[in-house]
């Protein structure tokens, strides 16, 4: 099967497919969608790409979703917006918004308030305050307690799926509480793994519109765990979780274990805890490396990272019995202490390994490397 991160290294030239335009049906507009996916994942024919298949599942990441939005945009004259393959998960629905962007019955909308507050706290190095202000506003979203979840008055998501092919233990991905965090942070770790382990990514509540959002930590937590088990069944498991996902991965570990079904093992990538100092030096490299959409982030987001950051600011890594493996970045993100490691610790039982790149680009142009060490891990620990 090909693979997308080697694909991507040669990308081919733009498509010579005829330019579509508002009368273009419905078939033609995805058909065009598949094609561009199909050449950009190496495959021969636009048959291996199913109209309803998620693009995170056929192994697009960022890298090759930018490209195919260029190619989108030269056939269609539009102007596209970034992460527009993960905001239209399949090419049934991304057609279907091409056509509208066509027609023009999509209206444009200025950028979110909170997007052009965020960006001008940025320029006055004020983001303390704003931060602060954004966690009291988070608190008037309409939210769900763990009771609600006990009671099914909240509807269990889904986990994404990223890789279905594989022999080993599914490994479910636990997004990050960043402001873009979704499955797509997991692409290139999914594409690197793929074969091995069946990859699935569990989102956190609250990021998408009219979407209620966790009271408090619990709410989370619960809801999250009742999506692992109707998505695992009885079957082993592992959690996986980047940056702030390891913190959501040892906390649902945590749960788990107390309900008799804790994960076979967790592994963490460069996860520190929330009140590591080093994180405090960083915060400008974080901000930069989350690749912001230009066109302006949803209030929503703004409003579920400020949740979030209240939920696990006070957070204390919990010990787990699942064996679990830290993943350090092989390269500091910015300036370092004189006095301390840079690198990430762990207060509970755990083994370390270090990978190449530094804290975005060990999931990114260096992720292979990240994904042996997991695999060679697992393998011996499982």
């Amino acid at each position: 099967m090909p693979t997308a991160a080697a694909h991507a290294e040669q990308p081919p030239a733009v498509s010579s497919a005829p330019v579509l335009s508002r009368d273009s049906a419905f078939e033609e507009v995805r058909d065009l969608i598949r094609q561009e996916t199909a050449e950009m994942l190496g495959y021969s024919g636009i048959e291996s790409i199913r109209p309803g298949r998620d693009f995170l599942e056929l192994g697009v990441d960022s890298v090759i979703a930018q490209e195919i939005r260029h190619r989108l945009s030269a056939a269609t004259g539009l102007t596209l917006a970034p992460g527009l393959l993960f905001a239209h998960q399949d090419p049934d629905r991304l057609a279907r918004h091409l056509m509208a962007e066509m027609a023009g019955t999509t209206a444009a909308s200025p950028a979110p308030t909170l997007d052009v507050m965020f960006r001008q706290a940025r320029h006055r190095d004020d983001l303390h305050e704003f931060t602060t202000l954004l966690m009291r506003l988070a608190a008037y979203r309409p939210s769900f307690t763990a009771a609600d979840v006990d009671e099914g008055r909240v509807a269990v998501p889904a986990l994404a799926r990223l890789a279905e092919d594989g022999g080993g233990p599914r490994i479910i991905a636990c997004c990050t509480t960043s402001l873009m965090a979704g499955p797509q942070e997991y692409a290139r770790l999914a594409g690197a793994l793929r074969g091995r382990y069946q990859i699935s990514a569990l989102v956190n509540p609250g990021y998408q519109e009219d979407e209620p959002a966790p009271a408090d930590l619990a709410a989370a937590l619960r809801l999250q765990v009742r999506a692992i088990r109707a998505d695992v069944g009885a079957e082993p498991f592992i959690l996986l979780g980047h940056s702030a996902g390891g913190l959501v991965a040892n906390a649902l570990a945590a749960e788990l274990e107390a309900e008799g079904v804790g994960p076979a093992a967790v592994v963490l990538l460069d996860s520190y805890p929330p009140a590591d100092a080093v994180l405090g030096r960083w915060i400008p490299e974080l901000l930069d490396g989350l690749d912001l959409d230009d066109a302006g982030v949803a209030n929503q987001r703004y409003l579920a990272w400020a949740s979030y950051v209240r939920h696990y600011g006070d957070f204390e890594p919990l010990p787990t019995s699942a064996p679990t493996l830290l993943v350090r970045a092989g390269e500091p993100l910015g300036t370092v202490p004189d006095d301390r490691d840079w690198r990430p610790s762990w207060q509970h039982p755990h083994t370390v390994a270090d990978a190449t790149g530094n804290h975005f680009t060990m999931v990114g142009d260096q992720v292979d490397r990240t994904a042996q060490t997991v695999h060679d891990w697992l393998t011996a620990t499982l």
